[in-house]
Order: structure tokens, then C-alpha cells, then sequence
């Protein structure tokens, strides 16, 4: 599956892979022209820019960070299934490429979530009505029996059962923007039964280190999110579990840099994945609701 790294907002990155010639306008999956083609564009990449939108304007204030996560979330809205015919009807499109229909827990729980924080900044119903239906659809059609979300499904109706640990991440912090949002207990139950089974999940056979580093910088910021609102120790101590293995299992001490697969080459989103995992390990946990 594809993340995108976090973006400073209006930074060249930004500015080179927005695209405001589509309706409605994104951000492309590559460098646009002069600089390079572009891309088709894919609602989970559009989701995570909308939420480090939204962390940079509760970190600075800046309103327009906040308008263009709004203008974010209109496209991710058009990336609704409309076809009642489809098995499992509704959910947010992976991609707007046509080589791929699938609809995935990844762009509908990051999409609830960015709803989510546009409803408690704002106040407009329209964004929690839209996020709720994301969550709800996401938990419909992809939660497992063993309390954990499935990756996507296609409109043949054939989930893929792989079970990411970035999935669980947005699940449990969509649940959890929802209880701050609706104050209703089943919301906190829910992000915390996420919690518990995938903390479970993880720590057995390759542990989160079977996981990639990008997934689980993304599940862990979401589980800091649910410690602020319901506090266990727990939490923060996996984190620290996770990040202490791969300081001494993965790290290159010549280098300073994470490897891995020594097969692979060394790529940036990893190294920026585990900066962003030990970075927030500092923060106090009254400054976790500053994440999205």
C-alpha cells in the first residue's frame, strides 16, 4: 500500500504535486511538470496531507493550512462509491486510477479522521455526518472477527484479509476523534477494543517489526491520540518496546540509518517514519492532541 510523507504546508513538495486543474483539485501521486509527469491521484495520499494540514494549523495557527485540508476533504467526499450494485456499496475509492476499483479501511479511516478534526474545528455537521460514514462503512465491510480491519475490498466482492498495522491506527483514531466529537462511551470501547487486539496482534511472532516502519508510525501516533483522551501506560510503553528493537536490531551505528532489508535499499519514509516515532516519544502527553 502507498503512504505519503508528511509535507510542510505551501513547501516546494506541496506546491509540486498539487494539481488545481481537476474538480475537485489534490495533490498527484508524483512531481508534476516542468519537474516531472505527475500521477494519478490516490485518496489515501490526499488524506494524509489533509491531516498534517490540520497538525501544523493546531501546531501554528495558520488558517491556511486549515482551508486547504477543507479543500482536501472535498475531494476526498468525491471519492465516494455511488454504485448501489457494488458489493459492499459505498466507501472511499483507493485511487481515482482505473486499474484499481479496490475501496480500502486506508482511505476511509484517515478520511473519517480528517472529517473528524474539520468538525471539532469548525463546528460544521457536515463533516461528522461525512465521517461517520466512512467509519461506519469501514466497520461494515472490513472489520475481522478478530476485532481488526481487513485492507480493502474489491467490486468483485473478494476482501483482501492482509492486516496492516497502519489500518488499526486510523480505525482506533477515527474511534476515538469520535467519542471527543459525540462524547457517546461507545466510541472510547471501541478505540480501545482496536487498541488492545492490535497491541496483542503486533507483539506476537515479528512483532511490529514485521510491519513496515511507515504503518507503524502511523498506528502509533493514532494510539498517542487515545492515550490523551483515555490515559494507560501501556501505550506509550509498546511504543517505546518498538522503537528501542529497531534502535538496536536495525539501526546502522556507521550511519545513523535504519536497514530493514539488507536486500533493499534504504529509503527516506522509513528514516522519517522512526524520527517521527522517537520525536513523539518527547512529547508530554498533554501536547498529544496537537496530532493528527
Amino acid at each position: 500500500m502507498r503512504t505519503t510523507p508528511r509535507r510542510r504546508p505551501g513547501s516546494p513538495a506541496t506546491r509540486r504535486t498539487g494539481n488545481a486543474g481537476t474538480t475537485p483539485p489534490g495533490y498527484d501521486s508524483y512531481v508534476r511538470p516542468p519537474l516531472g509527469q505527475g500521477g494519478d491521484k490516490f485518496y489515501d495520499d490526499n488524506e494524509w496531507i489533509g491531516l498534517s494540514l490540520i497538525q501544523n494549523f493546531k501546531s501554528t495557527g495558520n488558517r491556511a493550512s486549515l482551508a486547504r485540508a477543507a479543500q482536501t476533504f472535498q475531494l476526498v467526499t468525491h471519492g465516494w462509491d455511488t454504485d448501489t450494485t457494488h458489493p459492499c456499496a459505498g466507501g472511499v475509492f483507493w485511487t481515482q486510477a482505473p486499474w484499481s476499483q479496490d475501496r480500502n479501511t486506508v482511505s476511509n479511516g484517515p478520511g473519517a479522521e480528517l472529517g473528524l478534526h474539520l468538525y471539532l474545528l469548525t463546528g460544521k455537521k457536515s463533516y461528522l455526518d461525512w465521517a461517520k460514514r466512512m467509519y461506519d462503512w469501514a466497520n461494515g465491510c472490513l472489520l475481522a472477527p478478530n476485532g481488526l480491519y481487513w485492507d480493502h475490498i474489491d467490486l468483485a466482492g473478494t476482501i483482501e484479509k492482509t492486516q496492516w498495522s497502519y489500518n488499526q491506527g486510523v480505525m482506533l483514531g477515527a474511534s476515538t476523534l469520535l467519542y471527543v466529537a459525540t462524547h457517546d462511551p461507545k466510541y472510547l470501547r471501541s478505540a480501545r477494543s482496536i487498541a488492545s487486539a492490535a497491541l496483542a496482534f503486533y507483539q506476537s511472532g515479528k512483532g511490529f517489526t514485521g510491519q513496515p516502519a511507515e504503518f507503524n508510525s502511523i498506528f502509533f501516533k493514532n494510539l498517542l491520540i487515545l492515550d490523551a483522551v483515555h490515559p494507560d501506560p501501556s501505550y506509550r510503553a509498546a511504543m517505546a518496546g518498538y522503537a528501542d528493537q529497531v534502535w538496536t536490531t536495525y539501526r546502522d551505528p556507521a550511519t545513523g540509518l535504519f536497514h530493514f532489508d539488507p536486500t533493499q535499499p534504504v529509503t527516506l519514509l522509513q528514516q522519517g517514519s522512526m524520527v517521527q516515532t522517537y520525536a513523539l516519544l518527547a512529547w508530554p502527553r498533554a501536547a498529544y492532541l496537537k496530532l493528527a
